[in-house]
């Protein structure tokens, strides 16, 4: 069998093919094709590309987007680990794609069609496209009405960075013959502002970080301290709270990941 595939350079033609997909698991099909073994499912075989022929040739092409393998994150997360908002992106892309194709087989193919039947094993999932974008924004970051903890945190932080900046920016004015720069920075994730070395005893604070030629030093002014310490708390907060609604939301993709699985397998069959 092997001198088969090299005569008829089986693994050229497995390579080309795989060139055209869309999909990861799609291009993982297409390289692991092997022949038939039996006239029966050869014929189904070609009786479906016929259909999938005749779909493309009247209707273009079918909304697979780019889906990716999807058994990976879900691997991931079943070792304990936490989904990314990338990994929900990527689950997502799916169910709306299988929603999409669900909604184009309903009027636009026969329903005795081996299509139809490849298509009809796809599963609508919307709820789930919605709790991930209750969650999840298109730039992939939590959204704040993720929760209304988050929200309150976000909020509380943005109270304080708007002190901090307000005072900060009257310290400007206060120190302005011994600053280095009129900018206000950050060090260790405080705010500081940049004060001339040689008057760092003029100034009421804690010292973060030098520059790399000894004429700057910045100084966190005192004045801020407590709020630049509210907020670093808050930023905690932000992120504990961040951490508990992606495992809340992986949790929930795992309870549907039979169902998830399943619509990337036919995703990547029709690819």
């Amino acid at each position: 069998m092997k001198s088969i595939f090299d005569i008829f350079e089986f693994d050229v033609i497995r390579t080309q093919l795989a060139s055209y997909t869309k999909t990861v698991r799609g291009k993982e099909m297409a390289t692991k094709l092997g022949l038939f073994k039996d006239a029966t499912s050869l014929k189904e075989e070609l009786l479906l590309l016929r259909e999938v022929h005749n779909y493309l040739f009247r209707y273009g092409e079918l909304p697979l987007n780019n889906s990716n393998d999807l058994s990976l994150p879900f691997k991931f997360a079943r070792s304990g680990n936490i989904l990314t908002p990338g990994d929900f992106d990527h689950i997502n892309s799916d169910i709306k794609a299988s929603i999409k194709i669900i909604n184009i087989a309903k009027t636009k193919i026969d329903k005795t069609s081996l299509l139809f039947m490849l298509i009809d094993q796809l599963l609508d999932l919307s709820p789930l496209s919605s709790r991930i974008e209750m969650v999840i924004s298109p730039n992939l970051t939590i959204k704040d009405s993720a929760s209304s903890e988050l929200k309150k945190i976000r909020r509380e932080m943005l109270n304080l960075e708007n002190k901090i900046s307000k005072t900060s920016t009257e310290l400007l004015t206060i120190y302005k013959n011994v600053i280095s720069d009129s900018i206000i920075t950050m060090r260790n994730g405080h705010y500081v502002i940049p004060i001339k070395a040689s008057e760092k005893y003029n100034v009421n604070g804690i010292i973060h970080d030098i520059s790399q030629t000894g004429q700057t030093v910045y100084i966190e002014p005192s004045q801020i301290v407590e709020l630049n310490n509210r907020l670093i708390n808050a930023k905690n907060d932000e992120l504990t709270e961040i951490n508990r609604i992606l495992r809340e939301l992986t949790l929930e993709m795992l309870a549907n990941e039979a169902a998830i699985l399943n619509n990337n397998e036919v995703i990547a069959r029709l690819d």
